[in-house]
């Protein structure tokens, strides 16, 4: 995220954010045929920023979350 100016005439400063999915379609293979799995790992340097907001919003940056992850599976149907 570059720097970006606020509302109230501010600037919020640069964070690098890094993202990471890991997947794989056919997770169990022959023994269950059309399950995925997919873990998704959201700002792994666990940077600390702020984004600006529009006017509706009392403050004038809101603090975004550091590192979060989520695990997901899914199914696929086939004929």
């Amino acid at each position: 995220m570059g720097p970006r100016e606020t509302l109230a005439g501010d600037s919020v400063s640069t964070a690098p954010i890094a993202n990471l999915t890991l997947g794989r379609r056919d997770l169990l293979g022959k023994w269950l045929p059309g399950l995925g799995g997919y873990a998704n790992f959201y700002n792994i340097f666990d940077q600390h920023y702020e984004d600006p907001v529009s006017e509706q919003f009392r403050q004038d940056t809101i603090r975004q979350d550091g590192f979060t992850f989520r695990l997901q599976l899914r199914y696929t149907f086939q004929p």
